[in-house]
């Protein structure tokens, strides 16, 4: 029987003697027989299955009422994704225009002390804000301060509000450091001129992340409205998506009313975001390759969603919507539970047993 090949063993067996040029489907084709277009793994299964993973080039969306943690959700992902790209080359730019560097410190330690030890310390305690740490807490704090510290040595963190031609010049002086733009000749009224067509990475793994937290709250570009402002960024980000393959994450507020007469009709269906919960800037979920829209459902008064009765999971329950997806499924939803002390989310049952809600149930208690 004919031993059947697989992967990059294709390469060598049937590219054999073809000349592949680099602008060419046969080499998009060979990258992802080397498992160079794989995207990253995220914990959360069911969701990274449908959207094939943390993708190199993809710009993604993170949508949400103040409160109900878009940004806890937009940090799980990013740390899962650092995680495996630490020991590699990477970029990470983190635009954080709510939280402070001092505070998301703290919140990172929380991070790592749940995932390392599966002890709960509020970011608060951390910096004694109001409780001081135990001796043990103290010991625990002592043991993650290394990884906290090495995550915030590895990416750009910027807390000071700045407007899009700063984080043009920001992500452009950036890509310079690791790569080469590729150019291209144009004419104008007979002036010669370059435009940037292009960008090749010094190493070709380098992982590339820009994180902007929350969006709306970026600087003001001089005559533009609050909207303008938002489109642009989103514009810029798009631009180096295309040229340079960059990981835009997004976190934007909901300025539409979710409670209206509409959604007031108490029931899965009528809580379900949409692209006009996106209202200070559309252009944001119209560039997006990924979009999720993420909903507290007691915020609204839905006792009973996902086949779970939020009202007995101690304010811990979330609901995921995938609200857009360029390239697979989309109009998918997901229940989790939010621990916003560990900073993490759980993916739940789609279908629970009443055994399985009853021990879920006794989990957010905890939480």
């Amino acid at each position: 029987m004919k031993k059947m090949i697989s992967g990059p063993d294709i390469i060598d067996d049937l590219f054999f003697e073809i000349q592949i040029e680099r602008d060419s489907l046969l080499y998009d084709v060979s990258k992802g027989l080397r498992g160079e277009n794989k995207g990253i793994p995220l914990h959360l299964e069911d969701l990274d299955e449908t959207i094939s993973g943390f993708q190199r080039g993809f710009y993604y969306l993170i949508g949400a009422e103040s409160g109900a943690g878009k940004t806890t959700l937009a940090d799980d992902i990013l740390l899962d994704v650092y995680e495996q790209i630490k020991n590699k080359p990477h970029t990470i730019l983190y635009y954080s225009f709510e939280i402070s560097k001092t505070m998301k410190r703290a919140k990172i330690a929380s991070y790592y002390i749940a995932k390392k030890h599966g002890v709960r310390i509020n970011p608060k305690t951390i910096l004694g804000l109001k409780h001081t740490l135990t001796r043990e807490e103290t010991l625990l704090v002592i043991d993650v301060a290394p990884d906290v510290d090495k995550f915030f040595k590895d990416i750009v963190f910027v807390e000071e509000t700045i407007n899009p031609t700063g984080i043009y010049k920001d992500i452009f002086a950036e890509l310079e450091q690791v790569g080469n733009f590729q150019y291209e000749d144009y004419t104008v009224d007979g002036k010669v001129k370059q435009k940037i067509v292009g960008f090749e990475y010094t190493d070709k793994e380098h992982f590339f992340i820009v994180m902007i937290d929350h969006i709306g709250l970026c600087g003001s570009e001089r005559g533009l409205s609050k909207k303008e402002n938002i489109d642009k960024i989103s514009e810029y980000l798009v631009y180096f998506r295309n040229r340079a393959s960059i990981s835009p994450i997004v976190v934007q507020q909901f300025n539409t009313d979710l409670t209206n007469s509409y959604r007031s009709q108490e029931n899965e269906n009528t809580i379900a975001p949409t692209r006009l919960d996106f209202g200070d800037s559309k252009y944001t979920y119209r560039d997006a390759d990924v979009v999720f829209g993420l909903i507290d459902p007691v915020t609204y008064a839905v006792r009973n969603i996902a086949g779970y009765n939020a009202t007995n999971m101690n304010n811990k329950l979330r609901v995921n919507f995938l609200l857009k997806n360029r390239y697979g499924e989309t109009n998918r939803r997901w229940p989790l539970i939010i621990d916003p002390i560990g900073g993490k989310f759980t993916e739940l049952p789609q279908n629970p047993t009443a055994e399985k809600i009853t021990e879920i149930n006794r989990i957010c208690e905890s939480l």
